[in-house]
């Protein structure tokens, strides 16, 4: 008896985003189901009623590349991603025998490093405020902000407990 291949199950890409979504509802939180759901909108208007075997290599580089022109690269690789896990899903539920989402690639280029002001630069910056009458009601309180290096919100929060006898040091903030 010769081997004889399954013959695959035609579905959509939509539809096959759909059972994939299903599956995952039942593991992720309600903030990625909603990724998710945002997601198929993208997936709706690009692939519309193409069946997900005829997705190619190619057909998978001019989605991503049709996802770059609207999202951050970080986006796009999260959503690739997406693509990938569902059909790395479809294959072992065999809806799918190829994934031609594994080698679509998208780089994202590091976050810059922030640069921080400059002694000189923090000077000139606490000298503005204190010559300036329309700002010199905030001169202590810019002072103070890049003296202690706290964000906004940590600052409002900070208790007269959190300071040092001698004002000089900050502890138990967390």
């Amino acid at each position: 008896m010769k081997y004889k291949p399954q013959k695959q199950e035609s579905i959509s890409v939509n539809e096959l985003f759909d059972r994939f979504l299903l599956h995952k509802k039942r593991t992720i939180s309600i903030g990625t189901v909603n990724k998710y759901v945002g997601f198929q909108k993208h997936i709706e208007t690009f692939f519309r009623n193409k069946n997900a075997i005829a997705v190619t290599e190619t057909v998978s580089e001019s989605f991503r590349d049709c996802l770059a022109q609207k999202l951050e690269p970080v986006t796009v690789r999260e959503r690739i991603v997406m693509m990938n896990a569902c059909w790395e899903w479809a294959q072992k539920k065999k809806l799918v025998t190829q994934n031609p989402w594994t080698e679509t690639l998208i780089s994202v280029p590091p976050k810059q490093r922030p640069q921080p002001f400059t002694l000189t630069e923090i000077s000139a910056i606490v000298h503005k405020f204190r010559s300036d009458s329309n700002l010199t009601n905030y001169a202590d309180y810019v002072e103070f902000k890049f003296g202690v290096g706290l964000r906004t919100g940590e600052a409002a929060a900070l208790l007269w407990r959190h300071c040092s006898p001698e004002c000089d040091l900050l502890r138990g903030l967390r």
